[in-house]
């Protein structure tokens, strides 16, 4: 019997990673014989809720605890069970205790600042899951961002307790990643985490590109070779393998019911907070329109257990604004699991999103779609290229001003007065992708014979 681990970067709280892992443990279960399967990603145990499930597909699970940073004081370093919640302990706590911490934490910022500690963290990241081993691994699909260290560590960890072939599912690489790294770190210091990324993915059998873009960066920017390198459809294109309602009739309902799914945290995270606020008026002018001209039910709606912050704000936005007359026509959606999301946004006429993942569902299920994300973030740009459908009506690049300004309005109308049409290309073109979701697992098979 072989062990198999499908190691996944994030926590399930966000609904779009736990979708690929289960699609993940899903093909597995289906296409591997004899296999014993273990989930491993952080936070699993507290969160096992949001797979929709009294028993998850895997025969175990465990939790991801990365030490990152363990020498720096920014976040957690160790953690500690508490009910209900995971407690982190910060170093920055321990060092209060103690009665030299002043003058340990200038030392450690000293060695933070002037010396990589890696090392470190990666041998205290691997020691705890070191009791473990697998015979094969999948790690899911995921975007590299700019926090390049935490992922280093993670593929490490993945290499260190999987003894035979690893198998990266599709992923992306944002474009961002190599800008912050030039910009926050010294050059030495660039040197090495481009270093370390191109070794640990070397080290791994195959990588899987969600699209082109990522497959260039792959090859030109970070120097993996051709023969490792596939593209293959984004894992979370298999979500009718958990939930397959009938199909969307898009164009026989009397109101059409359009799902919204906002977000803020691109522009606190890249310090853009001046364009959120176009962000926020334009997406309001949008909601404006299908209320008054197309009689719209709204949903808004998050791709994460918890409260959306960018739908608090819009709901403020109307109970400031005049049109509280319509305000019966917007409704807020809190999903729990996967199937929550899916089973809302299968009935859409229209969605219009700035995660990935929740576009990902309305696509598979032949939902119109427009996503409001930032270009350089390259996924999405990745997924519609890959599935060949124009990135130039499908996408709004929430960094770009003239766009914000413009094309949610423009975009979002021109998709919703054509959607009967957009729904038949977009089901013609996931058919012909779909057959790549199972390649991943493939080729761990293969490499197992």
């Amino acid at each position: 019997m072989k062990n198999i681990a499908i190691y996944g970067l994030a926590s399930p709280t966000s609904i779009g990673d736990a979708l690929q892992y289960w699609v993940l443990l899903d093909l597995l279960k289906k296409h591997v014989a004899h296999s014993k399967i273990a989930l491993i990603c952080p936070e699993l145990s507290d969160n096992i809720f949001v797979f929709g499930m009294e028993q998850i597909l895997c025969d175990q699970i465990f939790d991801m605890k990365i030490a990152y940073p363990f020498v720096l004081n920014r976040t957690h370093s160790f953690t500690k069970r508490q009910n209900p919640r995971m407690n982190y302990i910060t170093a920055e706590e321990m060092l209060s205790k103690n009665p030299h911490g002043k003058v340990i934490k200038r030392i450690l910022e000293v060695i933070s600042r002037y010396i990589d500690t890696y090392g470190i963290d990666k041998i205290i990241s691997t020691h705890y899951v070191k009791h473990s081993l697998f015979d094969a691994g999948l790690i899911g699909g995921h975007t590299a961002t700019p926090e390049i260290r935490g992922y280093l560590l993670k593929y490490n960890l993945a290499r260190s307790i999987t003894r035979g072939p690893l198998v990266m599912a599709p992923l992306s690489i944002s474009t961002f990643t190599f800008d912050k790294l030039g910009h926050d770190n010294s050059a030495i210091q660039e040197l090495l985490l481009h270093k370390r990324l191109k070794n640990i993915l070397d080290k791994v059998e195959f990588v899987y590109a969600r699209g082109p873009l990522t497959y260039k960066i792959l090859r030109e920017s970070i120097g993996i070779k051709d023969e490792k390198i596939k593209m293959a459809i984004d894992s979370g294109f298999g979500i009718k393998l958990l939930y397959d309602p009938k199909p969307n009739v898009i164009t026989r309902r009397n109101r059409p019911k359009i799902v919204i799914v906002p977000r803020k945290e691109y522009y606190i995270f890249y310090n853009k907070h001046d364009l959120y606020r176009r962000y926020v008026r334009s997406f309001s002018r949008f909601i404006q329109y299908l209320m008054k001209e197309e009689d719209s039910e709204i949903y808004l709606t998050s791709q994460t257990i918890y409260r959306n912050p960018a739908i608090n704000d819009l709901v403020h936005f109307f109970q400031k604004s005049k049109i509280s007359d319509h305000m019966n026509h917007l409704r807020v959606f809190e999903p729990r699991t996967i199937i929550d999301l899916a089973s809302l946004i299968s009935k859409a006429d229209l969605v219009i999103t700035s995660y990935m993942h929740s576009g990902v569902m309305s696509l598979s299920y032949g939902v119109p779609t427009l996503f409001v994300l930032p270009y350089a973030d390259t996924k999405v740009v990745d997924i519609l290229m890959f599935l060949h459908l124009e990135t130039n009506k499908y996408l709004v690049d929430m960094f770009n001003t003239k766009s914000l300004d413009n094309d949610i309005l423009e975009k979002g109308k021109t998709i919703f007065e054509n959607k009967k049409n957009h729904y038949e290309k977009i089901i013609t073109a996931i058919g012909n992708a779909l057959p790549s979701l199972v390649h991943p697992v493939e080729s761990l098979i293969n490499l197992l014979e």
